[in-house]
């Protein structure tokens, strides 16, 4: 991986002075860190917007995992499932 990519910025982010994160659900790099500090920054965004985008964004999310188009897909969605449970465990040290 070329990690000067992680260095990178992006003008909508730096407009809206939005956080910006370099994620890698290959190697598990800030996915956790990137909810959770959602999460956190939560009660500061507007609930509408909250609600409206990452509400649609979950839901397609869990729909896509209880029903994959395809067996690869379904694959996929059970390996991440087992690598994200042990990335949210490890993190919050469970």
């Amino acid at each position: 991986m070329d990690k000067t990519v992680t260095e990178k910025t992006f003008k909508f982010a730096d407009q809206y002075n939005l956080p910006f994160f370099y994620t890698s659900a290959a190697e598990g790099t800030n996915v956790v860190r990137v909810f959770y500090v959602l999460n956190k920054n939560m009660v500061l965004m507007d609930q509408f917007f909250f609600s409206k985008i990452f509400g649609e964004a979950l839901k397609l999310g869990l729909d896509n995992k209880l029903n994959p188009p395809d067996q690869f897909m379904s694959d996929v969605m059970d390996l991440l499932n087992d690598v994200c449970l042990i990335i949210i465990l490890n993190y919050f040290q469970i």
